[in-house]
């Protein structure tokens, strides 16, 4: 097995512990936020109370009505624990991408720029080719998706994980290669870098051993993007989730000061013409 593949492995085989470790790390930001947000909610409900917002003239629905109470706490609570919970993995994510995954991406550099050295395509000497068509070529001839090597013991989900890892690690690196291949051709010839080809007297100039880190940060930014906008989606969906349990919620007040409330003013106001009619 190549040594980037066994650091891919090694460290898609923590994930399972290091989710877990994540998961309990987060527990104490997502009570402080579930803490923030009953603050919030005890507030909310001393607004309606003044309003009298779930004030209901049946004895019953009254009592009834005041479960909104509990269901306001118990909303704000849960959006406040999963945003905590949200934002202190996003945090323990992007810790792990710099501790973890960057020093694996410095160490796989010089190995896929061999592996890039013994798969170039033959057509390359015949004529110029953009960087697309030299990662696609390139993707088919280094097996993204094989992951491990044959052979190896290797079995279940992490070990599916593990080949789906290094492919999406090496797929970065090699793009990354490529782009630096050619933005050193356009800087050489003096053109934009988007008219520029790849070169590979400029490829095999170029000492990625300097580079590597340089490298290895530009796809763990890519990656911490990634992992930041996966959590805001997050944040969206438990927003989504909260608003409909708002909504559900308003469907009582509706009902009662759009419906209930202005048919019993109207029925008091006829007996009150009635009575007026009717007495001497």
């Amino acid at each position: 097995m190549p040594e980037f593949s066994k650091s891919t492995y090694e460290v898609s085989t923590s994930a399972a512990k290091w989710l877990l470790d994540a998961l309990v790390g987060a527990l104490p930001s997502a009570l402080i936020h579930s803490l923030i947000f009953l603050v919030i909610s005890v507030a909310v409900i001393v607004i309606c109370q003044k309003l009298g917002a779930y004030t209901r003239l049946p004895r019953a629905w009254n009592l009834l009505t005041k479960l909104h109470y509990l269901a306001l706490v118990a909303t704000f609570m849960l959006l406040g624990f999963g945003f905590g919970l949200i934002a202190s993995l996003q945090k323990a994510g992007n810790r792990v991408i710099d501790t973890k995954l960057h020093p694996v991406l410095t160490a796989m550099v010089l190995p896929v720029k061999e592996k890039m050295l013994e798969s170039l395509p033959p057509e390359l000497a015949a004529r110029p080719m953009s960087g697309e068509e030299m990662y696609n070529s390139l993707s088919g001839k280094l097996g993204f998706g094989q992951g491990l090597e044959e052979g190896e013991e290797t079995e279940g989900l992490v070990a599916e994980i593990g080949r789906q890892v290094e492919s999406q690690l090496r797929a970065f690196v090699i793009r990354k290669l490529i782009d630096q291949a050619i933005t050193k051709a356009a800087e050489n010839a003096g053109i934009d870098s988007q008219k520029a080809s790849f070169s590979l007297e400029v490829f095999k100039s170029i000492d990625f051993s300097k580079k590597a880190d340089e490298i290895a940060s530009k796809v763990t930014d890519a990656a911490k993007q990634q992992v930041g906008g996966f959590a805001w989606s997050l944040r969206l969906q438990l927003l989504l989730y909260w608003a409909v349990v708002m909504a559900l919620m308003a469907i009582d007040p509706l009902i009662y000061y759009l419906g209930w409330l202005p048919k019993q003013r109207e029925r008091i106001a006829k007996e009150v013409v009635e009575d007026s009619v009717s007495s001497p």
